[in-house]
């Protein structure tokens, strides 16, 4: 099936006073058809809109107020936690001041407890070196 547009007669048809005036009334009737699908379908489809526009509002607010809500138990959670960090830090520089005082006491019984056993060591090889002394000048006496 072969269409071929003849577009000579299809202007002259339009030009003439028939010819728009068949194309007014296509026109008309087409537009009197959507209007009637348009009617009949139009009640359906705006309350299926109405009811989804409905949900989704709902689900806005709903969202809102639980963007809402999170927004302020995070605001209290970070507040609780920097308060928290601050005193974990004043706590820790307590206890390390507290750890280097232990430590300078520490040191200082050491380095007293170390002097003590030399001098103590000290003694000992001394008296000792008296009593083979002793020893020694007994033996030769006695020989």
């Amino acid at each position: 099936m072969s269409y071929q547009l003849n577009v000579k007669k299809l202007i002259q048809e339009l030009r003439g006073p028939k010819g728009v005036e068949v194309l007014k009334d296509e026109f008309n009737k087409i537009k009197s058809e959507v209007q009637k699908i348009n009617k009949m379908i139009k009640p359906q489809a705006q309350a299926s809109i109405k009811q989804a526009e409905d949900k989704y509002h709902d689900l806005v607010k709903t969202l809102n107020s639980a963007q809402g809500e999170f927004d302020k138990e995070m605001k209290k959670t970070i507040v609780l936690i920097k308060k928290s960090a601050t005193h974990i830090e004043r706590n820790l520089n307590n206890y390390k001041k507290v750890a280097l005082q232990q430590k300078a006491k520490l040191s200082k019984v050491v380095t007293t407890k170390k002097k003590a056993v030399k001098k103590a060591a000290t003694a000992t090889k001394k008296a000792t070196k008296k009593v083979a002394r002793r020893a020694s000048k007994t033996t030769k006496k006695l020989a």
